[in-house]
């Protein structure tokens, strides 16, 4: 099974964050599928729905912001996220 990544933010940055991720995840075996969104209407609507995708990234503004999935229980019905953020802008 790949893990989904959803990728949100100007094609520039988009470009520098999809390098690194790819990277890191094909060093260390890690099946992935990256997808990028440019409509910022699109993103929440039909991506962070979603409960296939593992990681959201949004860079906007210098900001670069993360959510990553570390937990699902279907009977439950829970997720748990990791959020972070950082100001990138130089």
């Amino acid at each position: 099974m790949k893990n989904k990544i959803a990728l949100y933010g100007d094609a520039e940055k988009l470009n520098q964050a999809e390098d690194v991720l790819s990277k890191y995840l094909n060093e260390n075996d890690i099946p992935f599928e990256i997808h990028r969104i440019s409509d910022s209407g699109q993103f929440p609507r039909e991506f962070l729905l979603k409960d296939d995708y593992m990681l959201f990234m949004v860079n906007e503004k210098g900001i670069l912001r993360y959510l990553l999935k570390i937990y699902k229980n279907f009977d439950r019905h829970t997720t748990r996220y990791v959020y972070r953020s950082t100001d990138i802008a130089k």
